[in-house]
């Protein structure tokens, strides 16, 4: 297939029945014109990307001829629709765009950078969280901090002290900086919302300072409770000797139902009634206990067989 020239291409006209394009870059002055994009047995339909007359349209069509041509080969007498992403180029991400987050010096060795002069010169001898304020709606503070000052490369507005210095690095190592977080009297760590830290900071500071109290670089208090001049180990019931039971030293039973109790006289004198050809005779009274075992009994059992065996010898 031959292609013309590219006023055979995309001839100009007042009124077209097809794809037409208005000019908004006209002024009052001028007539308003109208585009069409046809050729003999060959139709081009492009999508709708602000297109305008005049100088703009020319430079347009002659850049775009060269890949105009080969759609045109290509399509032959059927319709082919030109994407957009041919004939502009790609806007570059917005990351690129952003500039990057400085490197500092002091990270391998941040306990340096608290001891440098341009720290004494903008905290001075204050804690870095001293001059922390944030703004807030209504009388009630939020009881919480921000999750994260630093999301990627975008840095949140009004960041926590920490995230807004881009020197200052919490590491266990860095005990002047872990002592500012901590109460010099009680030894408590305070807590997000008293120094301003977002929380993502307040937690690896949480770490950072019970690391370095493992490893001995920061001191904290033991309490210590002295003992009372009481011991306990005889003057509580716990701990104390259990005393006999009463029922024990009075010489009675455990349990009532364990001792002797005689029985009516007239339930008695029914049973003999009852049973009057196979009662044996009395002999006496029951006794009031079991008579006891004496405890010599089994050695003298035991003597009494040595002694047989050697009469017999």
């Amino acid at each position: 297939m031959d292609v013309g020239p590219l006023e055979d291409l995309f001839p100009i006209s007042h009124v077209k029945a097809d794809l037409l394009y208005y000019n908004p870059l006209l002024t009052r002055d001028q007539e308003p014109q109208w585009v069409e994009c046809s050729a003999p047995k060959t139709r081009v339909r492009l999508s709708y990307c602000g297109v305008v007359l005049g100088p703009t349209l020319l430079w347009f069509l002659e850049h775009a001829q060269s890949r105009l041509r080969a759609f045109l080969l290509c399509g032959g007498a059927y319709g082919v629709q030109v994407p957009l992403q041919t004939l502009c180029t790609k806007a570059p991400p917005e990351d690129d765009s952003l500039p990057p987050i400085p490197v500092s010096p002091y990270e391998d060795e941040p306990w340096k950078y608290l001891d440098s002069e341009e720290y004494h010169n903008r905290y001075g001898s204050r804690p870095v969280w001293a001059d922390y304020r944030r703004n807030h709606k209504g009388g009630i503070p939020p009881q919480r901090t921000r999750k994260m000052c630093i999301r990627g490369n975008k840095v949140a507005g009004n960041p926590c002290p920490i995230c807004r210095d881009q020197k200052l690095h919490v590491d266990f190592r860095n005990v002047k900086l872990l002592k500012q977080f901590v109460c010099a009297h009680t030894g408590i760590i305070f807590h997000a919302p008293y120094t301003g830290v977002c929380m993502k900071q307040h937690k690896k500071l949480t770490q950072a300072i019970q690391k370095a109290r493992d490893h001995g670089l920061l001191s904290y208090h033991i309490p210590q409770v002295e003992p009372r001049d009481l011991d306990f180990s005889t003057s509580h019931g716990a701990v104390s000797a259990t005393p006999p039971a009463p029922t024990l030293v009075s010489g009675d039973p455990w349990y009532p139902w364990y001792s002797w109790k005689q029985p009516p006289e007239r339930e008695l004198s029914r049973l003999r009634r009852l049973y009057q050809g196979h009662l044996r005779e009395e002999s006496g009274p029951p006794p009031e206990s079991m008579p006891k075992v004496p405890l010599t009994a089994p050695t003298e059992a035991t003597s009494t067989e040595q002694a047989g065996p050697q009469s017999a010898l």
